[in-house]
């Protein structure tokens, strides 16, 4: 099973990009100061889900991969995460 993320749908996108938020001590995840919430940066399906079932802003890249040889996470978008409010949950494929 894929654990790609496919297919989101975002109530509110946030102008704001991640290298802008405040760094907290868990690297997955910054603080806007803005909506004074958390942002979490997901990188596979089940971790937005995570993320959708307890309604955080989440951080995306629809073109990130993961390495399978390291497990390293690359982020192949130039303009870089996605921010916001996801709506739907992402459609996964087995």
């Amino acid at each position: 099973m894929s654990d790609d993320i496919r297919n989101c749908e975002f109530r509110f996108k946030c102008p704001k990009d991640w290298d802008s938020l405040e760094k907290t001590p868990i690297a997955a995840q910054r603080y806007c100061g803005e909506c004074q919430r958390i942002v979490i940066h997901c990188k596979t399906a089940t971790e937005l889900e995570w993320a959708i079932v307890r309604n955080l802003c989440v951080a995306i890249s629809p073109l990130a991969t993961t390495q399978p040889s390291t497990g390293s996470y690359d982020i192949k978008h130039p303009a870089g995460l996605t921010i916001g409010d996801v709506i739907m949950p992402p459609y996964r494929t087995e």
